[in-house]
């Protein structure tokens, strides 16, 4: 990452709030709900941004698109983008008790058919470019295959592809985290409809029963000198988050 994109922020929480603070996002959204994932330790926590109506009704939000932040292990930097999530199918949600299955669940209502609809019409391409312009950077695609994130004793299991925007809707592997779970084919994948491809395949056979964290955005790296000034919440919106706007919404509109 290029030391020209930095920031003080030491905290996820401290970048998803400020963020909140930036005349075009208060323009843009007015306010969206700002939460860690792990109550019990904020500073580790993935933080979303994700609309809801009064209080938290759309928490735990899986459905939803948001803005994430979080520091991955190992790395001292923050990574800050745009989350789709896919679900469960019934029978899978159901094993989780009643409480949970309504959450786990993926209905055609999910985000996460936004997303595959995103990477073959080249709405997602254009937001990439975007920030290619005003970053210098070509934007990281992570799709990790998971558990639900309720529902972490297998995490160490997860598989992790990582993929890197190369221009309009191509992409690059750049690397994989191998485990037990997988998405078949996708290391091949060399465009966006041919991501889009492979992660709707997974709506059937054993993928119905895999969780998938996918997340694109950028990694930017916590109080390291550059030769500019560091990235406060405004530079984060106004060069990142801001392409990625449309796709925060509760849930996919079909009509």
């Amino acid at each position: 990452m290029d030391t020209n994109i930095w920031t003080q922020f030491d905290f996820p929480g401290d970048m998803a709030k400020a963020v909140q603070t930036a005349d075009g996002f208060k323009s843009t959204f007015g306010h969206l709900a700002t939460h860690p994932y792990n109550i019990n330790d904020p500073e580790r926590s993935w933080w979303w941004l994700f609309p809801t109506g009064k209080g938290y009704s759309n928490w735990p939000a899986y459905q939803c698109g948001k803005f994430v932040f979080y520091k991955p292990w190992g790395v001292n930097a923050i990574r800050t983008g745009l989350i789709f999530e896919k679900g469960v199918c019934k029978e899978l949600a159901s094993a989780f008790g009643s409480a949970k299955a309504k959450h786990f669940e993926m209905t055609d209502r999910w985000m996460w058919h936004s997303l595959l609809k995103s990477l073959r019409d080249n709405s997602l391409a254009q937001a990439l470019d975007k920030i290619r312009e005003r970053t210098g950077e070509g934007p990281e695609f992570t799709l990790s295959v998971t558990v639900p994130m309720d529902d972490k004793v297998l995490s160490d299991k997860d598989t992790v592809y990582r993929f890197r925007s190369a221009f309009k809707d191509r992409v690059i592997h750049v690397s994989t985290k191998q485990e037990e779970r997988e998405i078949p084919g996708i290391e091949a994948v060399e465009s966006l409809p041919a991501m889009a491809d492979c992660l709707e395949a997974m709506h059937a056979g054993k993928g119905k029963m895999l969780w998938v964290d996918f997340i694109v955005g950028l990694d930017i790296p916590v109080g390291e000198s550059g030769v500019t000034a560091p990235w406060t919440g405004t530079e984060v919106w106004d060069n990142l988050l801001e392409p990625f706007s449309p796709w925060i919404k509760t849930e996919f509109d079909q009509h």
